[in-house]
């Protein structure tokens, strides 16, 4: 492969991984990398996240979408694997939109935005002050996980890892 072909390649942060994939991962496209639990899913993609800091001149960000409450300790593998001190975002805190585009403003490096798990909520399983509640915690924590990420490429972020897709049995559990 050409060395310009390599170079507009994303390195994945792994020497032996980017020269068995011609250099690394195409930009602008999605990778899904699926495998059991505890194969280094989770630390493949903070060493992702993490080339960019060395590639781009900037880290890309984790974006934690698991809901068992108990999320992997993304902070501690990015700190142990490459001496990077990640931030979190909260998802439920207030938007400062005076200060959204100021240079700054602090930029998180990852989110957890779901900390419970269970069924399906429709409408018919909540009377009306329950959903009210429910959607109004929903949308807080939407519109904290899109100020993240629309914040990060606004500051030039190139790289997302979404991390904590949980496959599910049954349609009610998503």
């Amino acid at each position: 492969m050409s060395e310009s072909a390599c170079s507009s390649r994303l390195s994945t942060g792994i020497p032996q991984l980017d020269d068995m994939l011609g250099g690394g991962l195409l930009p602008g496209t999605l990778t899904v990398v699926a495998g059991a639990t505890g194969i280094g899913k989770t630390q493949l993609g903070i060493q992702f996240a993490h080339a960019g800091a060395v590639q781009e001149g900037q880290p890309g960000v984790v974006f934690d979408v698991c809901s068992r409450g108990d999320s992997q300790s993304h902070a501690d593998y990015a700190q142990r694997m490459a001496g990077w001190r990640m931030t979190a975002g909260d998802p439920g805190a207030s938007l400062d939109l005076e200060n959204f585009f100021s240079p700054a403003r602090q930029q998180a490096d990852y989110m957890h935005v779901f900390n419970y798990s269970g069924r399906r909520v429709t409408r018919q399983d909540l009377d009306w002050d329950e959903w009210r509640t429910w959607q109004a915690e929903l949308n807080v924590k939407l519109r904290g996980a899109i100020a993240f990420l629309y914040g990060a490429f606004q500051r030039g972020r190139r790289r997302v890892v979404v991390d904590g897709v949980e496959p599910v049995a049954r349609a009610h559990e998503s």
